[in-house]
């Protein structure tokens, strides 16, 4: 793969893909920022959201912040630390960040948290770049 293309169909963002989440994040103090509430859909035990939603809007965030700055990449590595069970039906925030390059590789981190600024899981990633808009 040398190219990533957009067609809209993301399962997090992809405003196409009516079984998706269609998130929207936006870009603000260095950060990308989103916000969700995981419906029953998404339950792995009763009333707790599937940690696997959890990892991939995890990982969507981090993706997120570096295509903010016109690089598209992939997830080289991840790793995920859960806090506390994220539960159905409530309302979170979900922020992705960089904190290093390193050539083709990002650094970057990842959290979900409530309005009490309480943390649910985090996670750093290494994101590959695969294609760099400003070039």
């Amino acid at each position: 793969m040398n190219k990533i293309e957009d067609d809209e169909y993301c399962f997090v963002c992809g405003k196409k893909n009516k079984s998706g989440l269609q998130l929207e994040f936006s870009y603000k103090n260095n950060k990308t920022i989103a916000r969700i509430v995981f419906d029953k859909r998404f339950q792995g035990w009763k009333d707790v959201v599937h940690g696997g939603l959890v990892s991939t809007v995890l990982d969507e965030a981090m993706a997120k912040i570096t295509g903010f700055y016109g690089y598209y990449c992939v997830t080289a590595e991840i790793n995920i630390k859960f806090k506390k069970p994220v539960l159905i039906n409530k309302e979170y925030i979900i922020e992705g960040k960089i904190v290093k390059q390193r050539g083709k590789i990002f650094f970057t981190n990842s959290l979900i948290k409530n309005y009490n600024n309480e943390i649910f899981a985090i996670a750093d990633a290494k994101m590959f770049v695969i294609t760099n808009k400003n070039e």
